[in-house]
C-alpha cells in the first residue's frame, strides 16, 4: 500500500511479491517501474487516440488550443498533463503553457499564472505520453480556485502536435476543446483534445449571507453582510430598481413601504455566491388598509409589553395577528387578543424591527412596525 500522497506528488513504485514458505520467496518487478501523479484527475476526453492535429504559427485557425475544465467547489491546481505526439515526420517545438481564466463569456480570457515554455516530451520511442506540467510552484496563484478555467498552450516557436479523440466522443460532448487564430477564440466541436488537470479535493464553496434592520427612521434599512469569512467584494441589488451599492455593510434608503427582494453577490478569490432575501419595508408605523377599521400602537418602540388597538365600525370578533421579522419569517411570540385589540408580550423577542399585520374576516387590515428596545 502506497502511502496517501499531496496532489501533484510524483510517485515511482515497484511492485515485490514474497509467498507464505520457509524460505521466503520473493520476486520484484525491478528492472520495471511505474510512476503516477497522485490527485483528483479531470479529464473529459475518452482516451482514444484517432487522429493527430498541429497546432502552429503558421495556422489560420490553430494557433493555440484550449480544454474548458469545470472545477467543482473550491480546489488548487498542481499538476497539468498534455498529450503530444511525435514521429520522424512531425517533430515538436516548445509549447508556451497558459491557464486561462473564463473571460466571462465561456472563452479563455486572462491568465492565471506567467505563461512559461514547456518541452513536450513525446520521442521516437514513446510516441505519445502525456507531457508533464508541475504546477505546485504556482500555488499561491491556484490556492481557492472555482467554476471555469481553461488549460493549453500557445505556439509561437514552431509545430506542436497533440492527440485527439475525433468525433467527440468524452463527456464533454464536443464542448470543451478551443482553437484560437491569435487574436479571437472558437469552439472546436468535433474534437476532443487529451489534456487533464491535477487537483486537490474540492472544498464547499464559502456561503453568501446577510442580515437586514430596519432603523425606523423613514425607510432607512441597515444591511450587515454575513458570508462566511475571506470575502473580498461585496454586490448589493436592493430590488427597488434602481439601489445598488459595493459596500460591505450598506444602508439603503426605500421611498416606499412593499416588499422588497434583496440580493447580495459575495466573491471569495475569484468564486461567487448569491443569497436573496425578501425584506419588508413599512414607513409609517401603521398602515390602514381597510377604511372601516383605525389602528394604533402603544408603546411603540416597547421594552415589555405593547397593544395594538383596533377602532372599528364592524366585528372585530375574528382579528388576529402575525409578527414577521424584515426579511419575511414569521416569528412566534406571546400574543393574546384583548377587548379593543391584541397585545403582544416581548417573551424572547430580540431587539429589533418587526411587522405585524392584522387580519379579519375582511382579510389584511393593517400593516406597521413594531420597535422593540
Amino acid at each position: 500500500m502506497i502511502p496517501a500522497q499531496a496532489a501533484g506528488a510524483q510517485v515511482t513504485y515497484e511492485i515485490t511479491a514474497s509467498d507464505a514458505s520457509p524460505n521466503n520467496n520473493n520476486n520484484a518487478t525491478s528492472a520495471l517501474t511505474y510512476s503516477y501523479v497522485a490527485g483528483n484527475y479531470i479529464a473529459y476526453d475518452n482516451g482514444a487516440i484517432d487522429f493527430v492535429n498541429v497546432i502552429s504559427p503558421a495556422s489560420a485557425t490553430g494557433r493555440g488550443c484550449a480544454v474548458r475544465f469545470t472545477l467543482d467547489g473550491q480546489t488548487d491546481i498542481a499538476y497539468a498533463l498534455i498529450r503530444n505526439y511525435t514521429d520522424i515526420n512531425r517533430p515538436n517545438m516548445d509549447m508556451q503553457f497558459h491557464i486561462w481564466a473564463d473571460d466571462g463569456t465561456g472563452l479563455p480570457g486572462a491568465d492565471l499564472i506567467t505563461p512559461f515554455d514547456v518541452t513536450p516530451e513525446a520521442n521516437l520511442v514513446e510516441t505519445s505520453p502525456m507531457t508533464r506540467i508541475d504546477l505546485r510552484p504556482y500555488a499561491n496563484e491556484l490556492s481557492g480556485i472555482c467554476g471555469d478555467v481553461f488549460m493549453g498552450f500557445m505556439a509561437p516557436y514552431g509545430d506542436v502536435w497533440v492527440t485527439q479523440t475525433t468525433p467527440a466522443g468524452g463527456a464533454s460532448n464536443g464542448q470543451r476543446t478551443y482553437l484560437t487564430d491569435g487574436t479571437q477564440w472558437g469552439l472546436d466541436i468535433a474534437d476532443d483534445f487529451h489534456f487533464r488537470l491535477v487537483t486537490t479535493d474540492s472544498e464547499p464553496l464559502p456561503q453568501a449571507g446577510f442580515s437586514a434592520m430596519d432603523t425606523g427612521d423613514n425607510g432607512i434599512v441597515d444591511f450587515t453582510d454575513a458570508s462566511d469569512v475571506g470575502a473580498t467584494a461585496w454586490t448589493w441589488n436592493f430590488g427597488d430598481g434602481t439601489g445598488s451599492s459595493t459596500m460591505q455593510n450598506p444602508s439603503y434608503q426605500y421611498t416606499s413601504s412593499g416588499s422588497y427582494n434583496v440580493c447580495l453577490t459575495t466573491t471569495f478569490n475569484g468564486c461567487s455566491d448569491i443569497i436573496c432575501q425578501t425584506v419588508q419595508v413599512v414607513l409609517s408605523n401603521t398602515e390602514d388598509i381597510e377604511d372601516a377599521y383605525r389602528v394604533e400602537v402603544y408603546p411603540n418602540p416597547f421594552s415589555d409589553r405593547t397593544l395594538i388597538e383596533v377602532t372599528s365600525t364592524g366585528n372585530l370578533n375574528n382579528l388576529q395577528a402575525r409578527l414577521f421579522n424584515i426579511v419575511g419569517q414569521e416569528i412566534n411570540c406571546n400574543m393574546k387578543p384583548v377587548l379593543n385589540g391584541i397585545e403582544i408580550h416581548r417573551g424572547n423577542l430580540n431587539p429589533g424591527t418587526y411587522i405585524y399585520e392584522l387580519t379579519t374576516k375582511d382579510g389584511i387590515i393593517a400593516k406597521g412596525k413594531l420597535m422593540v428596545r
